[in-house]
């Protein structure tokens, strides 16, 4: 695939997010931080694919955010923050894929592992797959993927 059809793919990609906008893009009127002010704090998107950045430890974090339903998030590290942000946004029969550093299956830091096991207790995670090393060309850590393919229960709008 060369460049023009890997953007033209990407664009149409944003501009599709959960097959709810039509064609435009839902990126908000401007650039924000998500954790400080979602700008979208209704969106229940059908599908949502995602890359988020790997063991953040620069962000924003509101202790009483509805999207810690699980627990809060350590200030240190936004893994599990990116986690909560796309459950809390996919519609009840949605699903999701996303990238994460491998680290984020096994840290017991700050109160992930708790979140990690109260997330997978709720049925809100299908399985995490760890990845061989040096197959993200852009990144030597190692990662994995995390799939969700609908969520059943109470907590799909949550």
């Amino acid at each position: 695939m060369n460049n023009l059809n890997r953007r033209t793919t990407t664009a149409a990609c944003a501009a599709y997010p959960g097959g709810r906008s039509g064609g435009t893009a839902m990126h908000g009127p401007e650039h924000a931080d998500t954790f400080r002010r979602d700008l979208h704090p209704d969106l229940r998107a059908d599908y949502v694919l995602a890359n988020p950045p790997f063991n953040d430890s620069d962000w924003f974090r509101k202790d009483d955010d509805v999207r810690w339903q699980f627990g809060v998030p350590p200030k240190g590290n936004a893994n599990f923050a990116w986690v909560r942000h796309f459950i809390h946004h996919l519609a009840l029969q949605g699903m999701a894929g996303f990238v994460l550093a491998n680290g984020s299956m096994s840290s017991n830091q700050s109160g992930e592992g708790d979140i990690r096991r109260a997330v997978i207790g709720a049925d809100l995670v299908d399985c995490m797959v760890a990845l061989p090393g040096q197959l993200c060309y852009s990144t030597q850590i190692l990662v994995c993927l995390v799939e969700k393919l609908g969520i059943a229960g109470q907590y799909g709008n949550n």
